[in-house]
């Protein structure tokens, strides 16, 4: 349980992270809160809980700033569509522009 909050923690930190400064991006709304919605949905799955509405508001908040941005916008977007609604492998390809 102690080493599941940390991983909640450490791709908490990984999304904070990467937001910077948001600035104006061409990305739908809708493509973005769909993408985020499924990142969420795929850390519970991947750490096998639920967590907090707390946690699950902070991951999409994270999520929602990591992909309006502009340098890492495509990016989260990219993971989303090429993942086949596969949990995994969207939860890895994310990961590697959190680093």
């Amino acid at each position: 349980m102690k080493q599941a909050k940390q991983m909640w923690l450490g791709t908490l930190v990984a999304l904070t992270l990467i937001v910077g400064v948001a600035a104006g991006n061409q990305l739908e709304a809708n493509d973005c809160q769909q993408a985020c919605t499924k990142f969420v949905q795929c850390v519970q799955q991947n750490f096998g809980q639920q967590g907090s509405a707390q946690q699950q508001s902070a991951f999409m908040t994270g999520c929602m700033n990591a992909c309006n941005h502009p340098q890492n916008g495509a990016k989260v977007l990219q993971c989303y569509r090429q993942s086949q609604n596969q949990c995994s492998q969207y939860h890895s390809c994310i990961q590697q522009y959190m680093q």
